[in-house]
Formats: structure tokens, sequence, C-alpha cells
């Protein structure tokens, strides 16, 4: 299994697919729930924030993960800071 961190965003679908499509199972956590528009849904899918306790919730639920890909931030740059 493994994770990726903002599933729902832009760059994070794009992981998500191609992590799929290699034969890998997934566990998506994003604060947004993810859009109609997404190519393929990941295995399971988190609706929270991303912090310590929901990574272990979803290790305690799934098992560690092989990796875990951390896409999630802010859309402004500017915000970032």
């Amino acid at each position: 299994m493994c994770f990726v961190t903002g599933a729902a965003g832009f760059i994070g679908s794009y992981c998500v697919n191609e992590l799929l499509s290699q034969g890998y199972q997934v566990a998506g956590i994003d604060m947004m729930s993810l859009p109609q528009s997404i190519a393929r849904a990941p295995d399971v899918f988190f609706q929270a924030a991303i912090s310590i306790d929901s990574l272990q919730n979803a290790s305690a639920k799934y098992g560690l993960p092989i990796s875990i890909i951390h896409c999630a931030g802010s859309g402004s740059v500017a915000s970032s800071f």
C-alpha cells in the first residue's frame, strides 16, 4: 500500500493514477473530497487533514505503507509561508 497525501489535487491525482496503473494499492489522504473528474479513485480514500494522527490511523487500518508520496499543500505559494 502506498499513501498519497493531497490525492484530490492536481499532482496528487496524477500520482494516484500512475501508481494504480503500475499495480500498486493506493490510500489517498486529503482535506478535500475527491473530484468527480478524477480518472481513477484510490483503493482507499481518507478525507482528513494531513497529520501524524491521520497517517497513524491509516496505518493501523491498512498496515504500514511501502511509501508515502507527499503532494499536499496550499494552492498559493504566498499562503504556504
